[in-house]
């Protein structure tokens, strides 16, 4: 186990980042985490990974303060990143931070600082805001949109005797009833209010509003 400390900071929406090593610290290296779907496998070696390697830190760069020079890591390395490194630490714009983030991961860049002998210093991460999309106020407006065409499928089907052909073609002939639309905008509604309470901050809202 790493008794190395690490310390995790949590970067605000346009928020630039500024990293300097601890003293005594004789090179530091900075990390991205790879892609949540990264490239699948080769499949015309025989082989292929569904849904891509899971997430891992790499190399991206870092600075030699001994010997005063970047470290560039070719193969992995973040364009422009080598051009912001020096002893002292370096200047992250969040533009750079949004394009290191990579699926749903927050921690988007790790920077580790060693000593002379090559042990670890420090540990410092930094992590961007969640992805919208995770969030609970976000999913309930998505939601009501929803609900808004719902209702209105339900209003064309309601004057047309309750039935609305919706299909045809070489799969024939398909209908959608007054009582599957009630059902479906009553669990709509259950939905919006469910994320709402969410939103407002109640961990575990009741499970029915209908």
């Amino acid at each position: 186990m790493s008794r190395a400390p690490v310390y995790r900071h949590e970067v605000e929406y346009g928020e630039a980042i500024a990293y300097s090593p601890p003293t005594g610290a004789t090179k530091w290296l900075a990390w991205r985490k790879t892609d949540l779907q990264s490239t699948f496998g080769d499949h015309d070696a025989g082989y292929a990974v569904y849904g891509g390697e899971p997430p891992t830190w790499t190399e991206i760069g870092g600075y030699d303060i001994t010997g005063d020079e970047v470290i560039e890591f070719t193969n992995t390395s973040v364009v422009g990143f080598k051009d912001i490194a020096t002893a002292t630490g370096a200047a992250v714009t969040w533009a750079t931070l949004v394009g290191l983030a990579g699926g749903l991961d927050t921690d988007v860049i790790q920077f580790t600082a060693y000593d002379t002998d090559g042990r670890t210093l420090r540990i410092d991460r930094y992590a961007v805001p969640s992805p919208n999309a995770t969030d609970a106020a976000t999913v309930a407006a998505q939601e009501r949109r929803l609900l808004t065409t719902l209702l209105h499928a339900r209003e064309r089907a309601a004057s047309r005797g309750g039935l609305k052909r919706i299909g045809g073609g070489d799969e024939g002939e398909e209908y959608e009833s007054l009582a599957v639309l009630d059902r479906r905008i009553a669990e709509c509604r259950a939905r919006i209010a469910w994320f709402e309470d969410a939103a407002a901050g109640n961990p575990l809202p009741r499970v029915t509003y209908w």
